[in-house]
């Protein structure tokens, strides 16, 4: 029977780590629980202005509003429609999003 070297790559350890049963486990776990928390947080809903809508619907409806403790108050109320902003039309959620994307930060719109 032929001599088999011990560690003839520095990097054979390694190596066999990488390609064993148990690591391809803990990845699967790791991918399973990365997946999980991007549903999560895909679901909660974060707003920036105080009013919170989505761009997957056909028209742009307020779906909540933050309480915002200083600053004059929101006069948008949930279930309120947006046709427009900035003095143009937003027929789509997908062109208001256009719209405010031509604003400041602080542009009363």
């Amino acid at each position: 029977m032929p001599s088999e070297r011990l560690n003839s790559n520095p990097l054979a350890g390694i190596y066999r780590r990488l390609l064993s049963r148990a690591s391809h486990v803990t990845l699967g776990v790791l991918a399973v629980l990365a997946m999980l928390f991007c549903g999560y947080d895909s679901t909660s809903t974060r707003a920036s202005d105080g009013t919170v809508w989505l761009l997957g619907r056909p028209t742009l409806e307020i779906l909540d509003i933050l309480p915002h403790p200083s600053g004059p108050g929101n006069p948008l109320r949930r279930g309120d429609i947006i046709v427009g902003i900035a003095n143009r039309l937003t027929p789509t959620p997908q062109k208001a999003a256009e719209v405010l994307r031509d604003q400041r930060p602080g542009d009363t719109v």
